[in-house]
């Protein structure tokens, strides 16, 4: 058996531009999120200005891509805060645009 024409190339690094956000922004976002027992979200803080956020398969790690949307490298998970003076909620999609929206339980 013979093979011809195979191409391989070099996977982009990552598909969105990451910023740094303050320590004091990531500390208003940790916390616990929820709705109920099955839909729940705990965000904390982690090395480097980063987050991480257990979604019930193990923590994974968020990297900023704007002042409140966030995204995790390793699979396709976002999530976006809002905050205003009466709300803190964030809204998470895994695996496509159709996002659930988790008020925060606790700080």
């Amino acid at each position: 058996m013979r093979f011809r024409n195979v191409w391989v190339r070099e996977l982009a690094r990552y598909r969105h531009k990451e910023y740094m956000l303050p320590d004091a922004l990531l500390d208003a976002y940790a916390g616990d999120y929820g709705q109920d027992a099955k839909r729940s979200l705990q965000v904390r803080r982690a090395a480097d200005g980063l987050l991480t956020a257990n979604i019930g398969e193990g923590d994974v790690v968020l990297h900023a891509m704007s002042m409140t949307r966030f995204y995790a490298p390793a699979m396709d998970f976002e999530c976006e805060f809002h905050f205003t003076d009466s709300k803190k909620e964030v809204e998470i999609s895994i695996g496509g645009p159709n996002g659930s929206r988790l008020q925060k339980l606790s700080p």
